[in-house]
């Protein structure tokens, strides 16, 4: 009976100390407490080191870096052809220098305004033609380019213009003194173009101009890459 109340009693005992002493082990250390371990002098204080790598991870890639193409000695570059300069032509004399040769041009200016002149002289008379009498006037000549005005300026001593006013109709007669005024400066007008045209046509003058043949032409020029051939080019003048 005695022994079995001695092992309550211990059995009691030891119940209520654990928890005292689990409170003691996990109460926190006050500040003040707390020791304050100092670096030596002289040392840095290192970090730590990385961590190893997962076991059976791959290891990083290593940069990319373009292929490199050694110049092959079968395939040289060749030299690009550049086309022969013009040769100044733009010299005085009888005799042509090298690379150029005698040209024949004809007035494009006089031809150009002789053209124009003529042309609206002429559509003038053919538009006065169209709105008179011509049956019974000379406005008919007017149809007729340079020489038609002067036939029909004179044959106005011969126009009768009471005549054509009764036998006119819808059409119109001209009058003596408008028609010889008309006339005349419509035959002036396109004389004028003809004979300006006539001129730049007739008369062209000579210069020295390139030769074509000497100057003109295509050259192809292989391209590369790297030593390696991609390609052609073409290169001109025209």
């Amino acid at each position: 009976m005695r022994r079995n109340v001695s092992r309550l009693l211990i059995a009691a005992t030891f119940a209520l100390g654990i928890p005292r002493l689990a409170g003691a082990q996990t109460a926190p250390i006050p500040n003040d407490q707390v020791p304050i371990v100092e670096t030596p002098p002289g040392l840095v204080p290192q970090p730590s080191p990385a961590p190893a790598p997962f076991p059976g991870a791959a290891p990083y890639p290593a940069p990319y870096a373009a292929p490199y193409f050694a110049p092959s000695p079968y395939f040289e570059p060749a030299p690009y052809a550049a086309p022969a300069p013009f040769p100044n032509c733009d010299v005085e004399g009888d005799k042509p220098p090298r690379g150029c040769h005698v040209e024949k041009k004809y007035r494009r200016g006089m031809i150009i305004a002789g053209s124009i002149v003529l042309g609206v002289m002429y559509t003038i008379a053919a538009l006065s033609a169209s709105a008179q009498d011509t049956d019974h006037s000379p406005s008919g000549w007017l149809y007729l380019p340079v020489a038609g005005p002067w036939i029909a300026l004179g044959k106005l001593d011969s126009y009768d213009e009471a005549a054509c006013d009764r036998q006119a109709g819808d059409k119109t007669c001209p009058s003596k003194s408008g028609a010889r005024t008309g006339y005349t400066i419509l035959g002036l007008g396109e004389l004028t173009g003809f004979i300006l045209a006539t001129v730049g046509i007739a008369f062209p003058y000579t210069q020295f101009a390139p030769d074509a043949v000497a100057n003109n032409g295509i050259t192809v020029v292989p391209l590369y890459a790297g030593g390696v051939p991609s390609g052609f080019a073409v290169a001109g003048r025209f």
